[in-house]
């Protein structure tokens, strides 16, 4: 119950044995939230209501006398999100603005940046997205779009149609123009998938979103990457690993090697027909694979290019297209 609801001990006690209750009083105190007074209940520790169940009062761990007011779970975000926020733009702006601001509680304006995000991304709009140029480190490559050693390349635009969201299975049969929501524990650090085939293009796209607001390393999970070849792509997909973040987030990524594309085959991906040889899957997927199996070949087709997506964050909470960044 804790870590579905974020309920104190006192009522982790009472409710134990029944956590459909807790469940139906969470509901009825989110169904009578007065949805422009949301924000004053992070705002004014003194604004009183009846939200316990929603608002988390903790000390800070800087400072025990120093309180912070805090969403009590993302289970409960997500409830709030779907009954009070995904329609008003205006009341994403003004948490998004009022967590951001608030040292605290800064997984929730990750959250609220992810979900509108998720929102944007299936309207027909053109992307603009900038190549990360890397250098090799070990058996991974470092991509950083501001490598002062690399010639910085055009971006690629994209010129995206209006879609729907769908939840993502496994082994699924990716349809074009569909926007897919995996869940993080069989995708891990991969946000959203997007099968494109834009106007001019001569191949299929996989669009693979990562979205973040977080500036630190961001490493590529190799078990996500291997379990994108269970999707049954079109053939001769190209593939593109896309890191999504507020313009002036500078994302720094480490990749395995074996699946990410250097300058040189970045080059030649685009004219080149892919081998037909495959990459030997472990038999256990959650094995890590060995320094040897990270550098071994792969075919150009199943590499990922790699981008970095600026948002321009004047216009994220605006009733508009994201459009060039």
């Amino acid at each position: 119950m804790y870590e579905k609801f974020g309920a104190s001990p006192r009522e982790l006690v009472l409710h134990a044995g029944a956590p459909a209750q807790y469940e139906t009083r969470l509901h009825r105190e989110i169904n009578e939230l007065d949805p422009d007074h949301l924000h004053l209940i992070f705002r004014s520790p003194s604004f009183y209501g009846p939200f316990h169940l929603i608002i988390t009062t903790k000390p800070s761990s800087a400072d025990r006398f120093c309180f912070k007011r805090v969403v009590a779970s993302r289970h409960v975000f997500d409830l709030l999100w779907e009954r009070h926020i995904s329609h008003r733009v205006d009341l994403m702006g003004l948490l998004y603005g009022q967590f951001q601001a608030n040292p605290t509680s800064p997984p929730a304006s990750e959250w609220i940046f992810k979900l509108r995000m998720h929102q944007l991304l299936v309207e027909k709009q053109t992307l603009q997205l900038f190549p990360i140029g890397g250098h090799q480190a070990e058996v991974n490559l470092l991509y950083d779009n501001y490598t002062a050693s690399r010639k910085r390349q055009d971006p690629m635009n994209l010129e995206l149609v209006k879609s729907e969201q769908y939840l993502l299975a496994e082994k699924h049969h990716l349809q074009k123009n569909c926007y897919y929501l995996p869940k993080s524990k069989s995708f891990p650090a991969i946000d959203s998938l997007f099968l494109v085939h834009p106007p001019g293009e001569p191949l299929p796209i996989l669009l693979v979103f990562q979205i973040t607001r977080d500036e630190k390393d961001h490493d590529v999970n190799k078990r996500s990457l291997r379990k994108i070849d269970d999707l049954k792509l079109p053939p001769n997909t190209r593939k593109c690993y896309v890191v999504v973040t507020p313009e002036g987030v500078r994302p720094t990524i480490t990749v395995p090697t074996k699946y990410l594309q250097n300058e040189e085959q970045q080059e030649t991906s685009d004219s080149e027909e892919t081998s037909t040889d495959e990459d030997e899957e472990s038999t256990d997927g959650d094995r890590e694979m060995s320094v040897d199996e990270d550098q071994d070949q792969m075919s150009v087709g199943n590499l990922f290019s790699v981008f970095h997506y600026p948002v321009r964050m004047a216009q994220l909470f605006k009733n508009e297209k994201l459009g060039r960044s």
